[in-house]
């Protein structure tokens, strides 16, 4: 049997009615199983039928594999970067970078690149520590 974390919040929504949400995530390779979400109302219902009406959202991917994370430099040149500059050229531009290190199942963040925190200069070339992450069997 796998083990995981529940979490249940009531979000407060400016654009909606508020809501109860239900979060499970696996322990082993974080990555969230289930999203449920529900009305106060059916909540209350839920708690003293045992039943209440939701809408949610699930995945299986990943779920009970090990999460690996690891940093990687990688070179991006001269440009500064910041978020609202040509968004989609230099989200292009990252995932051409990153793609030569994604090997064995890795997958670089493109966020990386944003994060002014990651920037650093080794052997003269300037670039970003990107996190890399992939999921294995243990």
């Amino acid at each position: 049997m796998l083990k995981g974390n529940l979490i249940m919040s009531t979000v407060r929504a400016s654009h909606e009615e508020d809501f109860v949400e239900i979060k499970l995530t696996d322990n082993n390779s974080s990555v969230r199983v289930v999203t449920i979400k529900m009305t106060h109302a059916e909540w209350a219902k839920s708690l003293q039928s045992s039943f209440g009406e939701c809408s949610f959202e699930a995945t299986t991917k990943d779920v009970g594999l090990h999460k690996e994370t690891k940093h990687v430099f990688v070179p991006h040149g001269d440009a500064k970067y910041h978020r609202g500059d040509l968004e989609i050229t230099k989200k292009v531009r990252f995932e051409e970078q990153v793609e030569p290190f994604e090997v064995d199942g890795w997958v670089g963040q493109i966020s990386s690149f944003y994060n002014h925190h990651n920037h650093a200069t080794v052997d003269g070339a300037k670039g970003s520590n990107t996190l890399f992450t992939r999921h294995v069997a243990e």
